[in-house]
């Protein structure tokens, strides 16, 4: 586990500058969004949680976001 962990790590930074470029934009949840399914290629729940923290809103608004659009995905 150890070996993937500096590449978590990389993409975890990644998604930092992500949320960073959009973070002052009205509406940016969706692009960040659709940034970071083409990063980690779907939204698992630690990259929700990343979002939600880095844009100052909730969790739920994320997850209900995530699962109303079809075009983002839950699932690798």
């Amino acid at each position: 586990m150890s070996s993937s962990c500096g590449g978590a790590d990389r993409m975890s930074q990644e998604l930092d500058r992500i949320i960073g470029k959009h973070k002052d934009s009205q509406g940016a949840l969706i692009p960040v969004l659709h940034e970071a399914q083409e990063l980690y290629g779907y939204l698992p729940m630690h990259v929700q949680k990343q979002i939600a923290e880095g844009l100052g809103i909730a969790l739920a608004d994320v997850y209900g976001v995530v699962t109303f659009y079809t075009q983002f995905t839950l699932s690798p």
